[in-house]
């Protein structure tokens, strides 16, 4: 069985046999090369709400975490991220331009009979369903009162890298305020350029 040699050369770090012949290679910028092979670095994020919200007033679209909002900060909990994601805002800027694929599940803690609730993921805070960037989802219940929810939605969004952000938002019809449980997710992964 060959020995296992790590060393670094310039600015990499070299994982090779004891015959001297680099087997891995990371760069300094996270791109790996297996022998001639070459794997990039993942760029993305997942985040969930770990702590419920406040009580939410109906009637007005907010940001799913914003401290502006009636949602409170540092509902957030992040548990991986490429960029910046915001456990007071709810926003990911990602550090790399191009497309990324966005999924999200806002879990709603109370929605009677006849009422909608309406949820977006949008590109930098715009708002409504007419302002949603990559898509927008609602749903109206029937016949049951009181009713917890989940809506899982997903789309695709183009990111500059740099002053970009995606964050979730979130309006209803429903008469008496609530809060939004633990447990909604909004997470995204680098598709390309």
């Amino acid at each position: 069985m060959a020995n296992l040699i790590i060393k670094s050369s310039a600015d990499n770090l070299v994982l090779q046999g004891s015959d001297d012949s680099p087997a891995i290679t990371v760069g300094a910028t996270g791109t790996t090369t297996f022998a001639e092979h070459s794997i990039h670095k993942m760029y993305g994020f997942k985040a969930r709400v770990t702590t419920q919200s406040g009580v939410i007033t109906t009637h007005t679209w907010q940001e799913v975490g914003s401290g502006t909002s009636d949602f409170g900060t540092g509902k957030w909990t992040v548990d991986r991220v490429d960029g910046t994601f915001s456990v007071d805002t709810g926003r990911y800027t990602p550090a790399k331009a191009g497309f990324y694929a966005i999924l999200g599940t806002f879990n709603w803690g109370r929605l009677d009979d006849t009422k909608t609730l309406y949820v977006t993921i949008s590109k930098n805070a715009t708002t409504g369903e007419a302002g949603a960037n990559i898509l927008a989802f609602e749903r109206q219940m029937g016949s049951t009162s009181n009713m917890g929810m989940a809506i899982s939605l997903s789309g695709i969004i183009e990111l500059n890298g740099s002053s970009d952000y995606v964050s979730m938002f979130w309006e209803d019809t429903q008469a008496n305020n609530t809060n939004v449980p633990v447990g909604t997710q909004l997470s995204g992964f680098y598709l390309g350029v």
